[in-house]
């Protein structure tokens, strides 16, 4: 009997993964200034809930056209 044998395939799944790793890399690696008032907060925010949204719009297209 062989060994056991372990293989990954790159495959189209990486196009959404990049585009993800990619999408939350921009958002933390963004610096904030230091604003007074909820804006500083919010900018944040904006920021994280644009990449989620980006993140799930690749994948769903990935899991149409697949």
């Amino acid at each position: 009997m062989p060994p056991f044998q372990f293989s990954i395939t790159i495959s189209w799944w990486i196009i959404p993964l990049m585009i993800t790793a990619a999408l939350f890399a921009w958002v933390f690696s963004h610096e904030f200034k230091n604003r007074h008032g909820y804006g500083y907060d919010i900018e944040g925010l904006f920021r994280f809930m644009a990449a989620i949204v980006g993140s799930l719009v690749a994948w769903l297209v990935w899991a149409i056209f697949r």
